[in-house]
């Protein structure tokens, strides 16, 4: 007869599942009456002496995440004794190592940290004289067996030394005692008063390991390692969040789970090129619920295939530890997301109202003054080519355009003023009226001796008065520099100095005050004549006697030395002009 052998029946093939999902329970560690036997596993020595040479310089080294089956060969492989270099069964990868020396130590059937002496580690951490609590730690450890001593003592020496020596990465002794609190204590639920007691005693075999293990006298006391998040005080509670991830372009989900002592968490969540809600997850966050299936009942192994088997959408649940630190670093992360926001918003406002001037066509320039008003001279043609005192300024007002673009009001129409020979020479304005000056003279009916032809205006030069916007300025100094034409440094009556490049109207310079007394001769140039002529010394060519002559003569003169009322420099109303006095002589 022949036999059929199934070949998924054999025991290597129901072992292949076990292989790939769980870790091998490690062996016990002999006990205290066995004196033959070695103290420290074949395989615990074989990893902690490769890790001593090459995981120094190794960053995260307990950071590696390695299959189950990886784990196993290493394990199996080395505890057999068919090989004894790591190097090869490990295949260089000292990260591959530490996972599998972690992996050992927390498969043994009884924790080395465990029942009896756990209640009384914890409870010698709370001492508080740092001494006593170091040799209360110290006397704790030597009432357990003796092959658990030895574990210790051999794992937490190479651990201080990678903790102190290592320059790497993820090898301080903050995240040592985070990784190695898990993988020496007991695995059953515990409180999180114990579970911080556990981290302490931990950090402080990792800070005291030469007093406690080797009895050295040289301890120091040493500040306690800062609990993580999930042991931290502080009001702190989970927070649970529901996500919905889809696959990308390529059909991946772009995360990465891994696990410690807490649970399967999110290590890795990659930007993607759709729109989903990963938004709300962060590093860190611990896996409850995976497409509805909780997560607690599931291995490390089962969950990733429960990733790479889903559809287009991984629903998910994930729990977070949230102190008021926490939450607050949050709420400022939340608003410095919203700010980044709104200002690339206003960026890209920003920019589209640049495109749009861009692409509009170049506004047509205004033209600087109206079609029915001349341009004002500029000041070059002012100085050389001179327009009469008496003619106004044009009807309308005049917009000029200076260098800043500025506009102008419009300055109202003055009005001509008489030139100086016309005005009276007390200084009131003149009238049509007979002057009261020489108190009713037939001499004033005389004819009318038509007036001089007026001066022409000063030009734009340094000490000359000027008009500009109403306001008699001074100038005083002119600059030729500016290719968009010149400019003016001016004095206004208050005293102040100012740069203008307004329209400038040049004004007469001051009249010579006349003098009390009237020059020689002046009756003879009003009268015509000498005296003397055509009839007696004691009467004029007219018949006017000398005696009421000079009584004329000392009334005008009283008259002039009488204060004049001021007269205003703008908006002086015109006045017909009054006629000459004509010649007489005396």
């Amino acid at each position: 007869y022949l036999l059929t052998v199934d070949k998924t029946t054999t025991p290597a093939a129901l072992a292949r599942p076990m292989r790939e999902e769980y870790v091998y329970e490690s062996p016990p560690l002999p006990p205290d009456e066995d004196v033959y036997s070695e103290k420290i596993p074949a395989a615990v020595e074989l990893l902690i002496s490769y890790l001593e040479v090459a995981g120094l310089s190794t960053d995260d080294l307990f950071g590696g995440d390695p299959t189950v089956r990886e784990l196993n060969d290493v394990i199996g492989s080395l505890s057999s004794g068919r090989t004894r270099d790591v190097a090869a069964v490990c295949r260089g990868s000292a990260q591959l190592a530490a996972a599998s020396l972690a992996a050992y130590i927390r498969s043994l059937p009884e924790p080395l940290v465990g029942p009896p002496h756990y209640e009384a580690l914890c409870a010698a951490v709370d001492i508080e004289p740092y001494g006593e609590r170091v040799a209360s730690v110290r006397d704790t450890l030597g009432g357990m067996p003796e092959s658990t001593q030895t574990v210790l003592h051999r794992l937490f020496r190479f651990l201080s030394t990678l903790a102190s020596r290592s320059a790497a990465r993820g090898n301080s002794a903050e995240a040592l005692a985070q990784v190695w609190t898990a993988m020496i204590t007991p695995t059953y639920e515990r409180g999180r008063a114990l579970l911080r007691n556990e981290f302490r005693l931990v950090g402080l075999l990792l800070q005291q390991y030469a007093c406690i293990f080797e009895g050295s006298l040289d301890a120091y006391e040493a500040p306690e390692l800062p609990l993580p998040a999930t042991l931290a005080g502080g009001g702190g509670n989970w927070v649970r969040t529901k996500a919905s991830l889809l696959r990308d372009s390529q059909g991946r989900f772009k995360i990465q789970v891994r696990e410690d002592e807490c649970g399967i968490y999110l290590d890795v969540i990659a930007p993607t090129d759709v729109a989903d809600d990963r938004g709300q997850l962060r590093e860190r966050d611990y896996l409850v619920t995976l497409q509805r299936r909780k997560v607690e009942q599931l291995t490390l192994p089962q969950v990733r295939n429960l990733i790479r088997d889903a559809g287009s959408i991984l629903e998910m649940e994930v729990r977070r530890y949230v102190t008021s630190a926490s939450a607050a670093s949050e709420a400022d992360r939340a608003a410095a997301a919203e700010r980044q926001q709104r200002e690339a918003a206003q960026l890209e406002r920003y920019q589209q109202q640049v495109q749009q001037q861009m692409a509009a066509p170049p506004p047509q320039a205004a033209p600087l003054f109206e079609p029915d008003e001349p341009a004002p001279p500029s000041h070059h043609a002012a100085s050389q080519q001179p327009s009469p005192a008496s003619q106004p300024p044009p009807p309308s007002a005049v917009r000029y355009a200076s260098r800043q673009a500025l506009s102008f009001e419009r300055l109202p129409t003055a009005a001509a003023k008489p030139p100086a020979s016309e005005r009276g020479r007390s200084g009131t304005p003149p009238s049509s009226a007979p002057s009261s000056d020489l108190l009713g003279l037939d001499l004033l009916s005389g004819p009318p001796v038509p007036a001089a032809a007026p001066a022409p205006p000063a030009a734009i030069a340094l000490g000359s008065r000027a008009l500009y916007r109403s306001q008699t300025v001074t100038v005083t100094a002119i600059h030729r520099d500016d290719p968009s034409g010149d400019y003016y440094t001016v004095k206004f009556p208050s005293g102040e100095l100012r740069d203008v490049d307004g329209p400038l109207h040049p004004l007469p310079p001051h009249p010579p005050t006349p003098s009390a007394d009237p020059p020689a001769g002046w009756a003879s140039d009003l009268f015509g004549g000498g005296g003397g002529g055509g009839g007696g010394g004691t009467q004029t060519g007219t018949g006017m006697s000398a005696a009421k002559l000079d009584a004329e003569t000392e009334e005008l003169k009283r008259a002039r030395r009488a204060p004049r009322e001021p007269r205003p420099l703008l908006r002086r109303t015109p006045a017909a002009p009054t006629s000459r006095l004509p010649p007489a002589s005396r």
